[in-house]
């Protein structure tokens, strides 16, 4: 009997060392081999290098075109600045006209008076007042009178004449309107008369 329990006490001891064995014996998913891989390796990253930037097209795939600045305000036609607000009048008289046309001396007006003897700059005084009007051979339109202008003038009869004319030894002064608002006769070397109101004025080249 005792034999028997003997026996059996060894028997389970082999069993219990077999098992053992084969427990140690299975792979585990974590080994060592596993746990010891060197890490991925990591990716170089890419240069973007430098981006250049430039204006795109116009949708219509028109192309824009530079402005020469000193034709700014302009418009070009073949190749010439044009003025924006189309051609001035060449009758028109500036200041710097007038500068250039003024009379030193008093005119010659012996013999017949005539239009190219009264072309230019005069100088009108009123009282303690005087003006430039400037009398030119530029026809008023259909009017058969000639453009006449007096920039700046501070006598407001004066300053209303746009247009003048000759009749025998009077010179004739007309506003905007065509109503003569000025009449003046030679006397020698220059001219007196009245204008509209009844003021009394001198003109002298």
């Amino acid at each position: 009997m005792a034999k028997n329990i003997v026996k059996l006490v060894q028997l389970g001891c082999v069993v219990g060392v077999i098992a053992l064995a084969g427990c140690t014996t299975t792979r585990s998913p974590f080994t060592s081999s596993s746990r010891n891989a060197p890490p991925p390796e990591q990716l170089t990253p890419v240069s973007t290098g430098t981006v250049n930037q430039s204006e795109l097209p116009p949708a219509d795939g028109s192309q824009p075109q530079s402005q020469d600045p000193q034709l700014a305000g302009n418009q070009t036609v073949d190749g010439e600045a044009q003025p924006l607000f189309g051609e001035s009048d060449g009758s028109f008289v500036s200041l710097d006209d007038v500068n250039e046309n003024t009379n030193v001396a008093g005119r010659d007006l012996t013999g017949p008076l005539t239009v190219l003897k009264l072309l230019g700059v005069w100088t009108v005084q009123a009282g303690e007042e005087t003006c430039r009007l400037n009398l030119t051979q530029s026809a008023k339109g259909s009017t058969g009178r000639y453009r006449a202008s007096a920039p700046n003038c501070a006598l407001p009869a004066v300053a209303a004449v746009s247009s003048w004319q000759l009749a025998g030894n009077q010179v004739q002064l007309f506003n905007e309107q065509g109503q003569m608002i000025g009449n003046l006769l030679q006397n020698g070397d220059r001219f007196v008369g009245t204008m509209a109101g009844g003021q009394g004025i001198s003109m002298v080249g």
